[in-house]
């Protein structure tokens, strides 16, 4: 072999191991890894109960990264993944205007760590994300480069642009009418509880105009009665079991008559409810927040006043 060929060989070689280790120093950047990461985590129902105390007058309150770290987590165990990833926990840390997020995933077997640092805002009924940068496990990206890729996974009431996360504020559990941030805090505000007080004008039966309305209440209810058997599974005491059947027995009635007259018995569980413990309460709580998606809990709890 020539010299000039060995020379030309040498330079490929060391020019593929210089490629391997970039590949290999990015790759190990990308992956989560073994790395501790720690996050404060206050448990949702403890957020809730004191929105639940602003909703009957009005008014704001002012939540810390641990509080959105309990709400995040609820909304990870009611599960967020597709055929190749699962979302396995999101934390937040809360600093002057910014708000850093942290997903931990696990994607085609891969065990991901994906950061966003961004701000958030309230826009009409929309709540805004808006990430000034990206980071894959140590690995930053740019923002519009990750937004790009994560459109195809936006859902209903999820809207993913080239600048911005637009989230329909509707999907928290509480109603929101302002939100502001100072430091490691955010304030946000708090629509009054439209508890129904008279019963409902009779619904149309599907022989009388339009029934889409119609249609509409009956899935929402459908979904509650399946989505409460798994509250009633989850809840420990006797009495709390006692009341989730109830509210299924009320469901169950509302179904078969949309005009049906609940408020009786609705204020005979709101009693009920109110002669149970406080740790019963709480776990009661717990596994409706676990256990429904925020539209339907919204509609139990204003049916129900729990």
């Amino acid at each position: 072999m020539s010299l000039l060929k060995k020379k030309s060989l040498l330079i490929v070689t060391v020019i593929g191991l210089i490629l391997l280790i970039v590949v290999a120093s990015l790759g190990y950047a990308a992956l989560w890894g073994n790395d501790i990461l720690v996050f404060k985590v206050n448990p949702a129902v403890s957020v809730v109960d004191r929105v639940r105390a602003a909703e009957k007058l009005g008014g704001s309150v002012t939540l810390t990264e641990a509080d959105l770290n309990g709400i995040m987590d609820l909304y990870v165990k009611q599960g967020i993944g597709g055929n190749n990833y699962t979302v396995q926990g999101m934390y937040s840390k809360l600093s002057g205007n910014n708000v850093t997020l942290f997903a931990l995933a696990t994607v085609e077997g891969f065990r991901l760590l994906l950061t966003s640092e961004g701000t958030f805002a309230l826009r009409g009924n929309t709540l805004i994300f808006t990430p000034s940068a990206f980071r894959l496990g140590k690995l930053p990206l740019p923002p519009s480069f990750v937004l790009e890729r994560l459109k195809p996974y936006a859902k209903a009431k999820l809207v993913i642009t080239n600048q911005e996360i637009e989230i329909a504020a509707d999907t928290l559990p509480f109603d929101i009418t302002a939100l502001s941030q100072a430091g490691d805090k955010i304030t946000v505000g708090i629509a009054k509880n439209a508890v129904e007080q008279q019963p409902p004008a009779p619904a149309q039966s599907p022989t009388q105009g339009s029934s889409s309305g119609t249609s509409t209440i009956e899935d929402l209810l459908q979904r509650a009665n399946r989505q409460l058997a798994n509250v009633y599974s989850g809840v420990n005491t006797p009495a709390e079991k006692d009341i989730i059947g109830k509210i299924r027995t009320v469901v169950g009635k509302m179904i078969e008559n949309p005009a049906y007259l609940y408020q009786a018995e609705a204020s005979a569980v709101k009693a009920q409810y109110n002669g149970l413990t406080t740790d019963e309460k709480s776990d009661l709580k717990d596994a409706l927040l676990t256990y429904m998606d925020t539209g339907t809990l919204k509609k139990i709890k204003t049916t129900f006043g729990l």
